[in-house]
């Protein structure tokens, strides 16, 4: 949403507009950087009363062979899982679209959503997080 057409201050007001305007359709913002990703967000979120999916681009570049801050692969998995549920808000940017990720098919056969009250055997529920790529550990001390 740049160019002429609407002022830049007034572009997350026409974000939160047309999510209301058309609630069932997704609506994907795609801003300059991460700096306006954030502001837009929050304006947002302001407007609406409710948070907007956030899709960050990686920290890191491939060669560089670390891995990303946790909360961005959970921000980004969390906006991907959500796009398969429902039509959404998305709040992103040009490099964050420019980065791979993962086909709609493959993020459904590897979730698994876990809700208050529901029954699981404990078993099945740490062989199939092994097999997510999860490690056991003795004690949880960090996200991911």
């Amino acid at each position: 949403m740049s160019g002429n057409g609407v002022a830049q201050p007034a572009q997350p007001f026409l974000a939160a507009l047309l999510r209301k305007i058309f609630p069932k359709r997704p609506i994907v913002v795609v801003t300059e950087g991460l700096k306006i990703q954030e502001s837009f967000q929050q304006d947002i979120e302001t407007w609406l009363g409710s948070s907007p999916l956030f899709f960050p681009a990686w920290e890191t570049l491939p060669h560089e062979g670390n891995l990303p801050h946790a909360d961005i692969i959970s921000e980004r998995l969390e906006t991907l899982v959500g796009l398969t549920e429902k039509s959404a808000l998305v709040v992103t940017s040009v490099a964050a679209l420019m980065q791979r990720t993962f086909a709609p098919d493959f993020l459904r056969e590897h979730t698994r959503t876990l809700k208050r009250g529901d029954h699981s055997d404990p078993v099945d529920l740490v062989e199939w997080l092994e097999e997510q790529g999860y490690e056991p550990e003795a004690q949880v001390t960090q996200k991911g």
